[in-house]
């Protein structure tokens, strides 16, 4: 939805053209002091300097990829497609939205305060395929240092899973 391109299918750009956009679409979150990280985003090589989450057993990059953000990073959008409505609650507690919040912290030292989830919703056509409604959701959110401090510690947890998974696996 973010690439900015026709589709050739009317509702879909119709759908797509109604989304909120800022100046950096699709792109990681970047920190020129953190460590330089290299992944794959449709099909194109990328290189970017990634926020770094330091633990005393090690230093965890974070690759966080909003679908829109000012360039400043006071802002953010996520969009979603879906064909069960979201919720406020679901918004508030969603794990992906404190994640990015959590990265532009550690970037920035600043949690943004725009932040919205944004649902283009789905239905499925009769032969089961999916395809959007024309309706367009808009869930604002905040997010907290409480919330900051939160995630980075379920990233450091997951970070010492993966870890020891890693280590069970290949030793």
């Amino acid at each position: 939805m973010q690439n900015g391109e026709d589709t050739g299918d009317p509702l879909v750009d119709f759908v797509i053209s109604r989304l909120p956009k800022f100046e950096r679409m699709d792109l990681p979150v970047e920190d020129p002091t953190g460590v330089e990280v290299t992944f794959v985003r449709n099909k194109k090589e990328i290189k970017a300097f990634v926020p770094v989450l330091k633990d005393k057993r090690f230093s965890i990059p974070i690759l966080a990829l909003p679908d829109t953000a000012k360039a400043d990073y006071t802002a953010f959008k996520e969009y979603k497609t879906s064909t069960r409505r979201w919720t406020q609650k679901m918004v508030d507690e969603s794990g992906q939205i404190s994640f990015y919040a959590t990265a532009v912290w550690l970037a920035k030292k600043v949690v943004p305060e725009d932040i919205e989830l944004v649902c283009a919703e789905t239905a499925y056509n009769p032969d089961g395929s999916l395809s959007p409604t024309g309706d367009i959701w808009r869930f604002p959110t905040k997010r907290t240092m409480v919330d900051v401090i939160k995630m980075t510690s379920r990233m450091k947890r997951a970070w010492a899973g993966i870890k020891e998974l890693g280590d069970k696996t290949l030793f």
